[in-house]
């Protein structure tokens, strides 16, 4: 069987998600906040009401409609997927050729190389600067040297949290003719956002998620775009890749975004808690964050990562641990939770 899968795909490590039980769980950047019951129990109604012995509209019309008029964009613009790693995917079916390049600044967002390379694409990757963000003069030398397909920039950044310079990466959409996706899944939290100047560099593409503020388990990713750009990514869009019941689900929680922004409100609030508290604690560096999580290092003095990952465990709090991963050399992420989750986290990480 070995020899029969392909050798990029021998050597890859897939997205490796820690399950350990605990009561507290801050390592997903997920909302913590469950829906109010007459939100729950309007999304209920309206699961009841699909037919699940037929197929599911493969255009999502009417849940494309709500985001398209929550974004300020023409629906046509729009394409949706199955969380945004599906648009990853057909991003790449586009518009890389096995052994083109595809080129990122690291660390970000790990399905990047790994989507790369089940497409047979070749990564590409650019460290960033001391400050988390693009080392413009090393990523243009990069670019005209390895002349890559398509280029992902996320902003926020994940794991880092912080938004990439604007004009660095007006920089790059001005040097460089391929495709450049800007990742902005984070948005929300952050309030920055690149959807205006889409007209004026039409090979860009905005990649959005609403799992970070509530649907994660419906799994609703979509991009916008031009909609030649849009033409051909539902060329290769699998039919029917939304299913009925998250089409349902996404347009009752859409209806009522007002409780939802609360949330998000809520949780930037918190997270300039946390931030502010972590600064005063010895032995940790926080990243300043704009999205829904922190990432912070551990200092020498506070011991082995291994051993303050399995403390956290056994206080039943779990957050990703990033200690091993390139570029993050004893480096945490924490998601930003309720108010309770995070004064549990602190306590138990305080001196």
């Amino acid at each position: 069987m070995e020899n029969l899968v392909r050798p990029e795909i021998r050597n890859l490590n897939g997205y490796h998600v820690e399950n350990a039980p605990s009561k507290i769980v801050l390592d997903a950047n997920e909302n913590p906040f469950s829906l109010p019951d007459g939100v729950m129990e309007e999304a209920l109604s309206s699961l009841s009401r699909v037919r699940i012995n037929r197929y599911p509209d493969t255009n999502a019309k009417r849940l494309r409609d709500l985001i398209a008029r929550q974004d300020g964009v023409s629906p046509e613009r729009i394409v949706l997927g199955n969380g945004s790693d599906e648009i990853i995917h057909m991003i790449l079916a586009v518009f890389c050729e096995k052994g083109q390049r595809v080129m990122y600044p690291v660390p970000t967002f790990s399905m990047y190389r790994i989507i790369t390379l089940a497409w047979g694409g070749v990564p590409s990757e650019c460290r960033m600067d001391g400050q988390w963000d693009i080392d413009l003069p090393l990523f243009m030398e990069a670019l005209e040297r390895d002349r890559p397909a398509v280029v992902f920039l996320a902003t926020p950044n994940n794991p880092t949290g912080n938004c990439l310079s604007r004009d660095k990466i007006l920089a790059i959409l001005n040097g460089f003719g391929g495709i450049v996706v800007i990742d902005e899944a984070y948005f929300h939290f952050a309030g920055e956002t690149f959807v205006n100047i889409l007209n004026d560099f039409p090979n860009a593409i905005i990649l959005r998620s609403l799992s970070k503020v509530g649907m994660a388990g419906l799994r609703l990713g979509y991009c916008i775009a031009s909609e030649k750009i849009i033409d051909y990514l539902n060329r290769v869009r699998l039919p029917y890749n939304i299913n009925a019941f998250s089409q349902a689900a996404g347009e009752a929680i859409l209806k009522n975004w007002d409780i939802l922004n609360d949330q998000i409100e809520a949780l930037k609030l918190e997270r300039e808690k946390m931030l502010s508290s972590m600064k005063q604690m010895t032995g940790l560096t926080p990243f300043p964050s704009k999205s829904n999580f922190i990432l912070f290092s551990l200092e020498k003095e506070r011991g082995a990562p291994e051993k303050f990952f399995q403390c956290l465990l056994a206080k039943g709090i779990r957050i990703r641990d990033l200690s091993k991963a390139p570029f993050l050399d004893r480096c945490f992420r924490v998601t930003i939770g309720t108010r309770e989750e995070n004064e549990a986290f602190l306590a138990a990480i305080g001196n």
